[in-house]
């Protein structure tokens, strides 16, 4: 089963995963030693993880309007540090049960899949709150669970609240960007600058003033507004000059260990510049 409109798309994301392949998923699950839902894996072969459309909820789980809310589901990576893999982190420092797999969570709550008297694919989704040490099934299986949730309001607050950017030029941004102070501006006209024009040698010249900016987020913001108007041309771009970028991003902000989400961008890019 899937949820129409499940997944968020077209913002900078950094919870999402590279591209999920039958690679990864057996990887993943000889490592741990399970099989994963089949619903759970359509799901992450539209996106790999991250944030949803519109957050779900459970509603009145603990009460009147005190909801379970879902902002994100886990995706599936093989790198240790991310994804579903972190459980192994969680049972460590929260001290999760074994042979549970976590799905998604805020630290003192988490949905898992409950493997602990499961052996097949279909593991019932349990609530662990360590706040009101509660673990319980609150789903038979996944599919279940994608019936019990429910929107937590009627419609997305980026469609409802459209940025109207029509006063835009490429001369106001470059200096907005030359300042480094106006997060929102620099991101949202690179984005709008980009989109209109296709000038990625602009965008280049712009991401080496912006790989300095202290936040983080700008630079990740715009290379993913970067590699979404690449994805819609087919208009040659210097690989080399790109690379030197991104090689200035990862010791400028060792990225590795601030956002994980930074080297995966960047690895998209350059896999679509060379296509």
């Amino acid at each position: 089963m899937k949820k129409e409109h499940f997944w968020q798309f077209g913002i900078p994301d950094e919870s999402e995963l590279e591209e999920l392949n039958e690679t990864i998923i057996e990887e993943v699950e000889k490592k741990i030693g399970i099989k994963f839902p089949i619903q759970y894996l359509e799901l992450l072969k539209e996106k790999n993880g991250g944030l949803l459309y519109i957050p779900q909820v459970i509603p009145n789980f603990y009460g009147e309007d005190d909801n379970i809310q879902i902002d994100y589901l886990y995706g599936i990576s093989s790198s240790d540090d991310e994804g579903v893999l972190l459980t192994n982190f969680y049972i460590n420092e929260w001290n999760l049960p074994q042979n549970v797999v976590v799905l998604t969570g805020d630290a003192h709550w988490w949905l898992v899949f409950d493997y602990r008297n499961h052996n097949g694919n279909n593991p019932p989704i349990s609530l662990i709150d360590l706040e009101y040490e509660m673990d319980t099934i609150i789903a038979a299986d996944f599919e279940s669970l994608l019936k019990r949730i429910e929107p937590l309001y009627e419609q997305n607050i980026f469609e409802a609240n459209p940025i109207h950017q029509e006063s835009y030029e490429k001369t106001y941004i470059e200096k907005v960007i030359s300042m480094n102070e106006d997060v929102f501006t620099i991101t949202d006209g690179f984005k709008y600058c980009l989109d209109k024009e296709k000038d990625f040698d602009w965008g280049m010249n712009q991401l080496k003033i912006i790989v300095k900016n202290p936040n983080y987020r700008v630079i990740f913001e715009c290379l993913y507004y970067f590699y979404e108007a690449l994805k819609k041309t087919n208009k040659a771009i210097d690989k080399e000059k790109f690379k030197e970028i991104y090689e200035e991003i990862i010791d400028y902000h060792n990225i590795y260990v601030s956002s994980p989400g930074l080297p995966r961008i960047g690895r998209r890019i350059l896999k679509a510049i060379e296509k």
